[in-house]
């Protein structure tokens, strides 16, 4: 374990050649491809699968070499790719999916989305992913869940928010050419050109507007494709010239300057500034903007 921790290959390998039992367990139950992974080591990782390490071995804790590679996505990924069980769970009933929502690692959560990993399972408190995703506010993996939930339409076939996902604008030019119904929505409320805000496919939101798609929808949760574009100036400027509504609000209150303000994105502040969301000549609007800055406080 200490050639691993030091990041010694060179001993590592004069070790692993040496050992008759390659899947030797400490007092925790964890074994050198456990530490491999959560140390970050892909060359160790290999070496040992390569010499018939145990995928699916556990722990004391119950947790798999891939519930400690969360941090890691190339390690993550090459064990899914052998085969790692994706919804494997510890003795709390926690999946790999939980333990990548709680560490906030968005990159992760898509990997095991993609592999198959199942958002409905529950853990001993009664906590779903979504729960652990709230809980910890990982707001863009809240969002990323919801998406991956809600993707099928009413009509069960693949969709234009799968292309979007995937960042397939060769597939997503050919759905959108066969689309008849541009604003259709998911289970969430959500359009396409929500989630194509979200995701920050700007290329995607151009096509989806030249094609009619309607920017003023509300979701469940009264947003509009406005609220998902905070984070990136391309596609918020994009919406702007399409004249939105920059001073609705969603249902638990929040204004498009609001949500600006909590993103910590001053462009899309002075972006909505510049479209009008604070009218001088209205005294309604004159405190509008220390307001939305003191209810984010």
């Amino acid at each position: 374990m200490l050639a691993i921790a030091n990041k010694d290959f060179e001993l590592f390998t004069t070790l692993l050649l040496g050992s008759p039992n390659v899947n030797e367990a400490d007092l925790n139950g964890r074994t050198a491809l456990m530490y491999a992974c959560s140390f970050n080591r892909p060359k160790m990782v290999t070496a040992l699968v390569e010499r018939g390490a145990n995928l699916h071995q556990r722990d004391v804790c119950g947790k798999s070499a891939l519930a400690h590679s969360c941090h890691n996505i190339s390690i993550l990924t090459y064990l899914l790719e052998l085969g790692a069980e994706v919804d494997s769970i510890d003795r709390r009933c926690r999946t790999i999916l939980m333990t990548a929502c709680e560490k906030g690692n968005f990159k992760a959560v898509s990997v095991l989305l993609d592999h198959g990993a199942n958002i409905n399972l529950i853990d001993n408190d009664d906590q779903s992913v979504l729960d652990v995703a709230r809980k910890f506010k990982r707001y863009e993996i809240i969002q990323q869940l919801k998406i991956n939930q809600n993707s099928v339409f009413g009509s069960g076939n693949i969709n234009l928010t799968t292309a979007v996902i995937a960042d397939d604008f060769k597939l997503f030019t050919v759905l959108v050419s066969d689309c008849d119904d541009m604003d259709e929505t998911d289970l969430g409320g959500q359009t396409t050109l929500m989630q194509a805000c979200f995701f920050n496919r700007p290329k995607m939101v151009a096509a989806l507007l030249k094609k009619g798609a309607n920017p003023h929808i509300q979701d469940n949760d009264g947003r509009t494709a406005l609220m998902f574009s905070f984070n990136y100036t391309d596609i918020l400027v994009q919406l702007l010239r399409m004249k939105v509504d920059v001073k609705y609000k969603s249902k638990d209150g929040k204004t498009p300057l609001m949500v600006a303000f909590s993103c910590e994105n001053p462009i899309a502040v002075y972006c909505l500034l510049a479209y009008g969301t604070i009218d001088i000549s209205d005294e309604g609007d004159e405190t509008s903007l220390l307001e939305s800055r003191k209810q984010l406080d």
